[in-house]
């Protein structure tokens, strides 16, 4: 995996940076703003009610007053996981309407929705808005182990991730008895179940050689 760290804010909150995470930090006396402006972070947020502690990601904003949470801002794409707590995640909206989001309901509309622990938000980089009341909180947090785990995501999309950890492109081929992913790195990664689109039971990613799953998953 990429280099990652952890830096703690002058307010004693403490944030958990991935590997290539660009963020901007802007604390002010009545609030205490992060900006994310690329990569994935978890935010451990120290209590202050009257300065809540805002994540911007995009075109969303993250508000919590103590709490824990994951934000990952790729390819203009927004995804929060909460693993403790409770944060309300805010849009622009120029009529200054608000209106609730439902679990499992999508809405392209500038809409705040409140995310409890256990679920998550996924934003699409056209906006639309996806609430998941059961979220993969251990996939969407495995990275701050080290790790990467693949669930119900194309081979496309898992070696798009991997290039993130990697200084050298990882290279994905479809051999005669697997689908095969090849890394010229040194660590390991874990990906299971694997692929929706190739049928996998499970693919174990060894970066620094090659790992070939079979369609059955043997």
């Amino acid at each position: 995996m990429g280099e990652q760290r952890v830096v703690e804010l002058s307010d004693h909150s403490h944030i958990a940076l991935d590997a290539r995470t660009r963020l901007r930090v802007r604390f002010s006396a009545d609030a205490r703003v992060v900006q994310l402006l690329e990569g994935q972070a978890q935010f451990s947020v120290a209590k202050d009610p009257a300065r809540p502690f805002k994540v911007e990601a995009g075109s969303k904003t993250i508000v919590a007053v103590g709490t824990v949470f994951d934000v990952e801002y790729v390819d203009s794409q927004v995804h929060v996981a909460m693993v403790e707590g409770k944060v309300a995640v805010l849009s622009p909206d120029p009529s200054g309407s608000a209106i609730a989001l439902e679990p499992n309901s999508m809405s392209s509309d500038a809409t705040p929705i409140e995310l409890n622990a256990g679920e998550a938000l996924a934003v699409r980089a056209d906006g639309a808005s996806t609430v998941l009341p059961k979220a993969d909180i251990e996939a969407a947090t495995a990275w701050r182990q080290g790790k990467v785990i693949f669930r119900d995501q194309t081979l496309a999309e898992a070696v798009h991730r991997l290039n993130r950890y990697s200084r050298q492109a990882v290279a994905a081929s479809i051999s005669a008895f697997g689908r095969t992913v090849e890394a010229p790195s040194a660590r390991t990664a874990k990906a299971s179940p694997a692929f929706s689109s190739m049928g996998v039971a499970s693919l174990d990613i060894e970066l620094g050689s090659s790992a070939i799953a079979d369609p059955d998953g043997s």
